[in-house]
């Protein structure tokens, strides 16, 4: 456990994220349409639910959550790498309209 989230919590989310991915990998009819964060968090919605994190005191803390769950992933052998997009990022650029 650290300052940003319980033991428990990302074993939660390391489940929920496993099961999207799962389900994405198999083609089930349920699954993902794509593996972004929000996707494969609304997948299984484990708790605590990332909206609630997003939409509370600290959203910040949805990072090492979710670097917490990506590590338990790997050490269960769920996935054997993982790395970060880069950019550039087009709702960073000026003018960017979604």
């Amino acid at each position: 456990m650290n300052e940003w989230y319980t033991q428990a919590e990302a074993e939660a989310w390391a489940d929920g994220i496993g099961a999207a991915l799962a389900a994405y990998w198999k083609g089930a009819d349920d699954a993902p349409t794509d593996t972004t964060r929000a996707e494969l968090l609304g997948y299984a919605n484990p708790e605590p639910h990332a909206a609630d994190i997003l939409d509370g005191d600290n959203p910040k803390r949805a990072v090492p959550l979710w670097d917490a769950a990506i590590s338990l992933l790997r050490e269960r052998g769920v996935i054997g790498e993982y790395t970060e997009p880069s950019g550039p990022w087009p709702w960073r650029e000026p003018g960017f309209m979604p």
